[in-house]
């Protein structure tokens, strides 16, 4: 496969993970969002859509990342580059429950230090950030699966040379 058809074929799983990420923006809020009674969540147009942009941009460097994790390490068993993949996965959804337990305890904490018990709290999407942990979680996973695999890879290669 020539380099522009490779670069024809990221450009292009780079936009319909962009596109889904966009799509199930709302949807991952909802799961996402930690549930504290006292807490009402602010929507505000012009943010969600900036967010919402933001969120569909890791996304769509998921399949980029990985790719140049792929390279680097150099891997190309179908099975390892599964197993990459899922770690990477799992980093990202590690980061996402992350936020949500830190948010849920502070959402918790503002709750009870309100003395008035029938005030609403107001957030922002804004304030919640669960795009730079899904990053960071990327990010991680990366490095993780470059640091499990290319240890394996460069002994492999050792190993194989010395026979």
């Amino acid at each position: 496969m020539s380099s522009s058809a490779s670069l024809i074929k990221s450009l292009f799983l780079c936009a319909v993970f962009f596109f889904l990420g966009f799509l199930f923006y709302p949807l991952f809020y909802q799961f996402a969002l930690p549930g504290v009674t006292g807490i009402q969540y602010n929507i505000d147009i012009t943010t969600l859509g900036k967010n919402q942009d933001l969120f569909g941009m890791v996304i769509a460097m998921i399949p980029v990342f990985l790719l140049l994790t792929w390279r680097l390490i150099p891997l190309y068993d179908y099975h390892k580059k599964t197993f990459s993949a899922l770690i990477v996965l799992v980093c990202m959804a590690f980061a996402t429950c992350l936020r949500h337990k830190i948010l849920a305890g502070d959402f918790t904490n503002m709750v009870q230090s309100q003395s008035d018990t029938s005030y609403m709290i107001d957030i922002s999407f804004e304030q919640l950030n669960f795009e730079w942990y899904l990053a960071g979680g990327l990010v991680s996973g990366c490095l993780i699966s470059y640091l499990a695999f290319h240890n394996t890879s460069v002994r492999h290669r050792t190993f194989m040379r010395s026979e």
